[in-house]
């Protein structure tokens, strides 16, 4: 898990892994501010079924396990990965919330 009281940005051409053989991994990017600039990449795959990537919040800032950004952002050349094989699932990818 990636948080920070203010501000995490995933700088251009950065890579974050949680594979597996098995399920992929969870994928945590929180803090007031935060986001996947340029070609970054988050990869939460695995051969049998995706993990889970939050990206500034849960399911419309719903979880009070999980802190919410006032802000997210996604460019749109970065690449959020949840599955290594047309067999595997993916979890659960979201970027939020949006209010």
């Amino acid at each position: 898990m990636f948080k920070a009281n203010k501000e995490l940005i995933l700088d251009s051409n950065s890579q974050t892994t949680a594979t597996s053989a098995g399920n992929g991994g969870d994928i945590h990017i929180l803090g007031d501010h935060v986001g996947l600039a340029g070609h970054s990449k988050v990869d939460a795959s695995g051969q049998t079924g995706g993990g889970t990537v939050l990206i500034g919040g849960d399911y419309h800032g719903e979880n009070p396990s999980v802190q919410n950004a006032k802000r997210s952002y996604v460019d749109h050349d970065a690449i959020i990965k949840l599955m290594q094989s047309k067999a595997a699932m993916a979890e659960k990818s979201l970027c939020g919330p949006m209010k």
